[in-house]
């Protein structure tokens, strides 16, 4: 896939899905200063994350075509499955503590961004989903950090 340059307000098609993107300044927070990054109509990346195959290659996809992105096949949830009903999942390469261990990280992680998400609908000017997401994530890293700080003090 070609490079593009960034440059902002700069409109280009995606050389994968051929979806029009627009060169933008992400908003940045205290971690991370903004920087240019393709988007698409509704502010949100163009690119998604990089992620790992089965093999270890790293793949590069876009949100409105991938070629090797493909759910994995050994996991499958009927319908009719709840969140509470995980005996539904086939989990064969993940050992049941392991398995454990990442529901309750996903519990709470949800259970965080619910209450983000109730406060942030207390305030009427932040309506960009972008935005929100930043603010959970502030939030949730100002939280790990408070954390941390009560285990080692």
């Amino acid at each position: 896939m070609p490079k593009l340059n960034k440059v902002e307000n700069t409109i280009e098609k995606c050389p994968s899905c051929q979806q029009q993107m627009v060169c933008k300044y992400t908003i940045g927070d205290t971690e991370h200063p903004p920087k240019l990054q393709w988007q698409n109509d509704k502010g949100e990346s163009h690119y998604l994350p990089p992620t790992t195959d089965a093999k270890g290659k790293t793949i590069f996809a876009c949100r409105g075509y991938t070629t090797e992105a493909k759910p994995p096949t050994n996991l499958s949830v009927p319908a009719s499955s709840t969140v509470t009903d995980l005996s539904k999942f086939k989990t064969e390469f993940v050992s049941k503590s392991e398995e454990d261990f990442w529901y309750g990280i996903v519990a709470k992680a949800c259970e965080y961004t619910i209450l983000a998400q109730k406060k942030i609908g207390e305030y009427p000017e932040i309506q960009n989903p972008a935005l929100k997401g930043l603010v959970t994530k502030v939030a949730f890293k100002v939280l790990e950090r408070i954390k941390d700080a009560d285990k080692t003090g």
